[in-house]
Formats: structure tokens, sequence, C-alpha cells
């Protein structure tokens, strides 16, 4: 299908651009998502136009209303907040924080649409709705290889299973892109360098985030909206 081809051309590619550039820093993997931003949005638009010719119905739209996605904006946000406990070094330039949470609305966009929208949606055609949230989840922590990372995957894989299953109950695309650039956009709140060494913070958010999916597990009657 059109639409799974441009998306995996887009995560090798994404993946590749990683590994050649090979980010040290925060600041630099920052300066690299602000490089790619156009293609992002690029990507964005070819995935929307090959959904819409695929009759998928995957959109932006905001069914579950405000209270439930505040309340699953909370949990989220809160352990992630955890877990940011973990960041060492000085605070973020506001320039960077400005760069920062602009980026983080493209990357809320472009990865709900992409994994939690159409691929879900086609997955969910042809399995059930908790193979097709590992599915899209598998796919989103591949996206999100990184040099060095591994450590990192089992809460990409968790996050993703998370959306994923919010998304299966009713929540729509677009509170779901609000939520994740606010996760993302929590980092440039916190310090500059990240957290380079996981403790028991991460491993509390790691437990956490294992209990919020088990409890957010779609049902056998759930389907993407």
């Amino acid at each position: 299908m059109p639409f799974v081809l441009i998306l995996l051309t887009y995560i090798a590619a994404s993946v590749g651009a990683l590994y050649a550039y090979k980010p040290e820093a925060p600041s630099e993997t920052l300066q690299l998502m602000l490089y790619m931003t156009p293609a992002r949005l690029l990507a964005l638009g070819a995935l929307w136009t090959a959904a819409r010719r695929g009759g998928l119905s995957a959109r932006f739209g905001f069914e579950g209303g405000p209270g439930r996605a505040l309340l699953h904006a909370s949990f989220m946000l809160g352990l992630w907040l955890l877990f940011l406990t973990e960041s060492s070094g000085g605070p973020w330039p506001l320039s960077s924080r400005l760069a920062g949470i602009a980026v983080c609305l493209t990357v809320g966009l472009f990865e709900e649409f992409a994994f939690r929208g159409a691929l879900l949606e086609i997955l969910g055609r042809r399995y059930s709705p908790i193979t097709a949230a590992l599915g899209s989840s598998v796919l989103f922590t591949l996206y999100h290889c990184r040099p060095s990372a591994l450590p990192a995957w089992p809460h990409v894989f968790l996050t993703g299973a998370v959306f994923a299953n919010l998304r299966l109950r009713g929540i729509g695309l677009g509170w779901l892109a609000l939520i994740h650039g606010a996760v993302d956009a929590a980092f440039f709140f916190a310090s500059d360098r990240g957290v380079q060494v996981y403790g028991p913070a991460h491993h509390a958010f790691v437990g956490g985030l294992f209990l919020y999916a088990v409890l957010t597990a779609p049902r056998s009657a759930d389907s993407p909206a």
C-alpha cells in the first residue's frame, strides 16, 4: 500500500540521518530535528494524501472530549516529568525552548497521524485491536532508533502502546497530537543535557507506563475511529 511504503521510506531516511549526523548532545539533536522539519511536513502531506486515496478515515479529530483528554494528558505528562527528574545540565536558552516547542508540535502531528492514525487503522482491519496496537508500537520504536539508545526502547515502546490504546478507546488524533507535543516539549523545560544515566526514577517511570498500558489495553470490540 502506498501509505506503508511512504512511511517505511521516511523511517529509513530519518534513522539514516541520525546515524549519519550522529548528534552527541541534545542541542545537536534539536538542530537535526529543525533541519528535518520541512521533510517531516512533506512526509505528513504525502501520508495524508495516500491515506485519503486509500480510503482511510484517519483525521485530526477531537473525539473523547476535553475532560478525558486532560486526564490522560496529566497521567502521561506526569510519568514523563518523573523520568525527567533524572536529567542533568543547565536550563535551555529561551531561543532553544521556543524552537523546541515548535518542532515538538510538528513531531506530534506527524507521529500521531502516521502511527496512531492511518497505520493503526490499516492494522486494525487485518488484526485484533491488541495486535494492531502492538504492531504500530513496534514500528514507532524502530522509528525512534538512536545511536547508543537501546535502553530507551522499553519506554518508547510503552509510550507508543499507551497512545495506540487511547486511540482505540476513542481519543481523537487531535488530542493525542497535542499530548504528544506537550510530552516532547517537556524536555525543553528540563536541563539541557537530558537524561544521561537511568536511575530509580526511570525504573518507576517504565513501571508506570507498563501499568498504564495494561489498564488501557483495547478490548476486542475496539477499533480505530
